[in-house]
């Protein structure tokens, strides 16, 4: 019976070796694995051609460019919904009438409106203003306001003083500044449009011009424009030695028009390109004073209450959950907030009153939430209609709203913050533990 108990025993130990080893190869994929660090963060762009009706997307983080889609009918203006995420374009060539939109994650074009009489039969560039508001400009340096929601689109007036577009018509794109600040490029020019309410009329005035170095025979101009987090991106016609035009992506200073090209070949020719994710900033800050950051549809407002060094403070949505959130946080949009000082360095002894709006009606159970990078701290200290407000806010970083988060002060733990012992080694001890059960009990009744 001894031999017996310990065959017994050596089989169950070796079986617990080799569930361990399994499960040491084949389980959990470590914190730090690719797949689970993929593209987060990564700043991404959309570009397209009245060629082949190619989608591409422009990874800016890492300099790299994908074909992603295909849209329905060519096109040279286009924009991304800063909320929906749906890349609008206007159809180009044909009748000029159709602003049909792409959807990222279905892939599928949708036909939004089709304009009765169209605004302009060839459309040249498009953008989302920050305040929603999706604005055209034509072949012949005419400006539209055009609503998504209703189809309605207004006339506001003619650009003077570009570039003469003579060569290949109206090139180029406009793309808009968190701060409304309007950009252009066409031909080999940079400049910003302004809109004068009180007259309406817009002016121009030019950053740069001659921006390229022109190759012998051949013509390089601009084609897209876009901005993303305060610098200009600009995709490039080159017309080649065969007479193909194919398109660079250059990184642009808005102040001065220096550029440097970042991506060399993209593979085809882009005929416009879409901004990112939109960032509010608001400067000059005051005491005792209520900013709003709208970007559309949300509004989130933050109260100065000391002042301290806080001079501009920035703001992104993001139309998805946070990365990090648990359960309670995952309410479909989160906050990036940045504070700095004259200088440009991190703001200090400041205190803020945070109000950020809900997708949900609010309770006294829903609490404001900052990420620390290791977990979150939520907090409330009043709710209202479709929104929660906390204030006493001494630190920046990334927020959200949480639903049901849970007592009025708590931390809630990243999931993926902490590693506790792995599920290997609780299940060999769990195993072990049962083993030595059977022993004694076999021993006892042998």
């Amino acid at each position: 019976m001894k031999k017996t108990s310990k065959n017994i025993f050596v089989t169950i130990i070796v079986t617990l070796l080799i569930i361990f080893f399994v499960a040491q190869t084949v389980g959990a994929k470590p914190a730090n694995s690719p797949s689970q660090q993929a593209a987060t963060g990564d700043v991404i762009i959309y570009g397209s051609n009245n060629v082949d009706n190619a989608i591409v997307a422009i990874n800016l983080s890492q300099a790299i460019t994908t074909q992603v889609g295909v849209a329905s009918l060519p096109n040279q203006a286009m924009a991304q919904d800063p909320y929906t995420k749906y890349v609008y374009m206007y159809e180009a060539f044909t009748t000029g009438d159709e602003l049909f939109y792409w959807n990222p994650t279905t892939l599928a074009n949708t036909l939004a409106f089709q304009f009765m009489p169209p605004p302009e039969e060839y459309a040249k560039g498009m953008d989302f203003a920050p305040d929603g508001t999706l604005y055209l400009m034509n072949d012949t340096d005419e400006i539209y306001s055009l609503n998504i929601n209703t189809g309605a689109w207004a006339y506001l007036g003619n650009v003077p003083n570009l570039t003469p577009a003579t060569l290949y018509g109206r090139t180029g794109d406009i793309a808009f500044a968190p701060d409304g600040t309007t950009y252009l490029a066409t031909y080999e020019n940079l400049y910003t449009i302004k809109f004068n309410a009180s007259t309406s009329t817009w002016s121009s005035t030019l950053i740069k011009e001659n921006m390229f170095t022109q190759p012998s025979g051949r013509d390089y101009v601009w084609t897209g424009l876009a901005y993303c987090d305060d610098k200009l991106y600009g995709s490039s016609g080159e017309q080649q030695l065969s007479g193909q035009w194919l398109s660079a992506i250059y990184e642009i200073d808005p102040a001065s028009g220096n550029m440097v090209k970042i991506i060399s070949n993209v593979g085809t020719r882009l005929n416009d390109l879409t901004s990112c994710q939109p960032k509010v900033k608001r400067c000059n800050l005051q005491p005792n004073t209520s900013y709003n950051f709208r970007i559309d549809p949300f509004t989130a407002t933050v109260h100065i209450d000391t002042l301290g060094t806080l001079a501009c403070i920035s703001m992104n949505r993001y139309n998805v959950s946070h990365p990090e959130a648990t359960v309670p946080l995952k309410t479909g949009n989160y906050w990036s907030i940045t504070g700095t000082n004259a200088g440009g360095g991190t703001a200090v002894n400041f205190s803020v009153t945070l109000t950020l709006p809900t997708t949900f009606p609010p309770d006294a159970q829903d609490k404001l939430c900052r990420y620390t990078g290791s977990g979150w701290d939520c907090a409330m200290t009043s709710f209202g209609s479709n929104r929660v407000t906390r204030a006493g806010i001494q630190t920046f970083s990334d927020w959200t709203v949480g639903n049901d988060a849970g007592p009025t002060s708590i931390t809630l733990k990243s999931i993926t913050a902490h590693r506790n012992a792995p599920p290997q080694i609780v299940w060999l001890f769990g195993l072990l533990f049962l083993s030595i059960i059977v022993l004694v009990y076999r021993r006892r009744h042998s």
